[in-house]
């Protein structure tokens, strides 16, 4: 399904993206309680049903013919979730990327409430850690409107919130982890700390100074590997 007006929409799973997760989490339930159906999209101002065509579509060909949009109309479709979120193991467009983020952490929170294990997240967290010292890079085109005095502050802006979305998501799963992953559930809030101003240059050089350590320290690959061989192993039945 494709939402025409989404600033006009809502449903009972919407998850704020741009909160740390229990501030999320805390949100999303407030949210339910206004708009509790899960199984369809409802207007914002009429609380029912979105049923008007300019509001959504079942048509998914328009979507399909820029990449962010094949993507989000493909999660879970075919090979799977996590398959779309595998994404993130290479270096893809900014724009995708905040996609496959935004997925990843409605993907980690959904797992997480349904009772599943926090290592259902693990993956996407390596996958982001690799990345997570590369600057992302934005053209006037991925704006969708104009949201700062000029386009170089947005793009500072943009930069900013996207490093920052990597940090989220490994928050999360942290948190997820019940302990496990302690030291890696405040990144965020460090980062901010660190980034005065919403300055990108200075969130990128503490990433690289203060964040990559830290996550080494928690969780070096020796460590990953140790939890992670088991599931692959039983999962491949061996």
């Amino acid at each position: 399904m494709t939402l025409r007006d989404s600033s006009a929409t809502t449903c009972g799973r919407h998850f704020r993206k741009d909160l740390p997760l229990a501030s999320a989490e805390n949100y999303a339930s407030k949210h339910r309680a206004v708009f509790p159906n899960e199984s369809c999209v409802q207007d914002i101002f009429r609380k029912e049903a979105a049923e008007d065509p300019r509001q959504v579509t079942e048509d998914t060909k328009l979507l399909r013919t820029d990449e962010v949009g094949e993507l989000a109309a493909d999660y879970g479709q075919f090979d799977g979730k996590i398959s779309t979120l595998s994404e993130l193991r290479r270096p893809i467009s900014s724009r995708k990327e905040f996609a496959c983020l935004n997925l990843g952490r409605s993907y980690v929170y959904r797992c997480k409430a349904r009772g599943g294990a926090w290592t259902s997240g693990l993956n996407i967290l390596w996958w982001v850690k690799k990345q997570l010292p590369n600057e992302p890079t934005f053209v006037a085109s991925d704006f969708r409107y104009s949201a700062a005095g000029n386009l170089v502050r947005q793009e500072e802006l943009a930069v900013w919130s996207l490093l920052m979305a990597r940090l989220l998501i490994i928050s999360d799963v942290a948190r997820n982890s019940v302990g496990e992953l302690q030291s890696l559930e405040n990144l965020p809030q460090r980062a901010a700390v660190a980034s005065e101003n919403l300055s990108p240059r200075k969130l990128i050089r503490w990433i690289k100074s203060e964040a990559i350590l830290t996550i080494d320290r928690e969780l070096p690959e020796s460590r990953y590997r140790s939890i992670m061989d088991p599931i692959i192993n039983g999962e491949n039945g061996n």
